[in-house]
């Protein structure tokens, strides 16, 4: 640096410093300004509204019963979900909801997970199997929670009596906390799916899950059965006046699907976006 860069650079710093200075108050000011209106309005926006709340003793609705709330998961969930029955939060986040259900069933129950023991080997269709020491950690979670269980067992790929002895397996292991089984998970839609022939109607379904009733109450005579778990609130309408007649079920049980998918082939984007649907759901 020369002797004459000094006193040249010297004004220009000070020079740059002012600069910003006043380009700093005048941003501030900006911001003072620009946020004015939206202060006012926050300040009319959180003005006190009058509001009258009025009730009619003399008409109450319908009382919503404390177990009305339930959790369902896949089967295939289940062995993991047992292990939570005396470690981690579960079991206080359970009972931090009041008292509900814990429904076990899904596409997994039909389709994925099978029951073995000493007389059922694992099929091979099965990438997941269900045993008695899983039946016994989810009777502890029960217990610990206050849950009570709702259980699916596979109606796919047909078998009364392993049907039987899994039923046999719960009732021992769950007791009293076992509120009910569900024989398939959708059957109204396993033709659909291609597995059934049609026609397969509730009259096809009655005659299986009969079968399926005449072992289960020969193993473990008394275990409630819920269903018949249909898809769509339309399939419900056709197959559960059919149940209650024929089955006498300690629950009705129905899956609503908001879309309208549930007697359609599977959701894509392009469906889903479609008038036809949008006219179905309107």
């Amino acid at each position: 640096m020369s002797e004459h860069d000094g006193p040249v650079a010297e004004p220009r710093t000070r020079a740059s410093a002012r600069a910003r200075l006043v380009w700093g108050a005048a941003l501030c000011a900006t911001l003072v300004i620009a946020s004015a209106p939206s202060a006012f309005a926050a300040r009319a926006r959180a003005r006190p509204i009058p509001v009258s709340v009025s009730f009619d003793a003399s008409h109450p609705g319908t009382v919503v019963a404390q177990d009305f709330l339930g959790i369902s998961f896949e089967m295939s969930a289940l062995p993991q979900i047992a292990t939570y029955a005396e470690s981690g939060d579960m079991v206080t986040m359970l009972r931090s909801l009041g008292t509900g259900v814990l429904r076990f069933g899904g596409v997994s129950a039909d389709t994925r997970v099978a029951w073995t023991d000493e007389a059922t080997p694992r099929p091979a269709w099965a990438s997941r199997v269900l045993q008695a020491s899983d039946l016994r950690g989810i009777a502890r979670l029960a217990a610990n929670s206050g849950w009570p269980v709702l259980l699916t067992i596979g109606l796919i790929h047909h078998d009364a009596a392993a049907a039987a002895r899994e039923a046999a397996a719960a009732k021992a292991a769950l007791g009293t906390s076992l509120m009910a089984i569900e024989l398939g998970n959708e059957p109204n839609g396993y033709a659909l799916h291609g597995f059934r022939p049609e026609p397969w109607t509730f009259v096809q379904y009655n005659a299986e899950i009969a079968e399926y009733r005449s072992a289960i109450e020969a193993a473990a005579p008394g275990i409630p059965v819920a269903g018949p778990d249909v898809s769509g609130s339309g399939a419900f309408e056709s197959w559960g006046l059919g149940e209650v007649v024929n089955q006498r079920p300690t629950l009705l049980t129905g899956h609503h699907y908001p879309l309208g998918c549930e007697e359609l082939p599977p959701p894509t984007a392009t469906r889903l976006l479609s008038a036809r649907v949008q006219r179905r759901e309107g």
